[in-house]
């Protein structure tokens, strides 16, 4: 928001949808207790934009988490994820940890799932 990213992304109609989240938890956060959220882009493979998140109080990591998103326009349609790094202003090349990738094909979703498979 404080970067101007939000008001961008939302002037071109386009809105993120998180596709899968991992996150890793260091301190417990009290209800209504005041942090800081740092966001970094770190890249992005095919439709996918990877987000890397991570939750302070003072210089304290509470939780770290990296986030797997796809960009959609409100008029129908995917937004190139090489778009959506281009309008961050931000020099990326694309290139994304390993373990992200791996993360990615771990989480797919099974294309025929159904109840009744279920063991």
């Amino acid at each position: 928001m404080r970067a101007g990213m939000w008001q961008k992304i939302s002037e071109r109609g386009w809105y993120p949808v998180v596709a899968g989240q991992t996150i890793t938890y260091r301190k417990s956060l009290q209800p209504f207790q005041k942090f800081d959220l740092y966001t970094r882009l770190v890249g992005y493979d095919g439709p996918w934009v990877y987000v890397e998140q991570t939750f302070c109080v003072g210089e304290t990591v509470y939780a770290h988490a990296v986030v797997r998103a796809r960009f959609l326009k409100r008029t129908g349609g995917t937004v190139d994820a090489a778009d959506v790094a281009a309008l961050s202003g931000e020099d990326h090349n694309g290139e994304i940890p390993q373990w992200m990738r791996d993360w990615t094909v771990a989480t797919k979703p099974v294309r025929d799932y159904r109840p009744d498979n279920v063991v």
